[in-house]
């Protein structure tokens, strides 16, 4: 909740007012990605820190390696947008 709140209040110092620009909406964009990525959902859960439901994932699995998370994050592209990025 504290860096939603910080996001926020970094985003309109710098002047940015519109009310869709939230921290949330960088998850939803970043969700996406991972999908058209082809990352495998159980993956996405582990990046994001949502709960892994599933008997065999949820509850016996540790996850998984830090390379394979690693992997998975560079696998997203934002388009053009890429360039500014790196």
């Amino acid at each position: 909740m504290a860096i939603g709140k910080r996001f926020g209040r970094r985003i309109r110092a710098i002047g940015i007012e519109a009310p869709g620009v939230v921290f949330h909406a960088l998850r939803n964009t970043f969700a996406s990605a991972l999908e058209t990525a082809g990352v495998p959902e159980s993956t996405s859960k582990l990046i994001i820190g949502h709960e892994r439901e599933s008997m065999t994932y949820g509850h016996f699995s540790h996850g998984v390696p830090i390379g394979v998370l690693t992997e998975a994050v560079e696998s997203v592209s934002y388009g053009g947008v890429d360039k500014l990025i790196t």
